[in-house]
């Protein structure tokens, strides 16, 4: 829904609360709806984040989407988070059934 209405914004890690507060100011209308509790909780979701990619460098790309904005903040409610190929010991289809081993990826 998001990339449908455009409303995505995208970054390099590692962002600073200032980092993350320019690319939420960035995303069309999101500033005028969101609250500053939700812009507040958001930012720390984006650090929060840029802190895991940072310490992990085998982390190639990230996606939080959706991030419900409320009264009460925002809530990260899916991630996807893409690492790099390290071989069959990283493979999380390692000890699933044979049907989803041989998805392919």
């Amino acid at each position: 829904m998001a990339e449908a209405l455009g409303v995505i914004a995208t970054a390099l890690a590692p962002l600073g609360p200032a980092d993350a507060r320019t690319l939420i100011e960035s995303v069309p209308g999101l500033p005028a709806i969101a609250s500053d509790e939700a812009s507040a909780q958001l930012t720390a979701i984006l650090g929060a984040l840029s802190a895991v990619v940072t310490d992990h460098p085998e982390i190639m790309a990230a996606d939080i989407n959706p991030v419900v904005l409320g009264p009460a903040g925002a809530t990260a409610v899916d991630a996807l988070i893409a690492v790099a190929d390290a071989g069959p010991a990283c493979d999380p289809r390692a000890g699933a059934s044979p049907e989803l081993r041989d998805t392919p990826q």
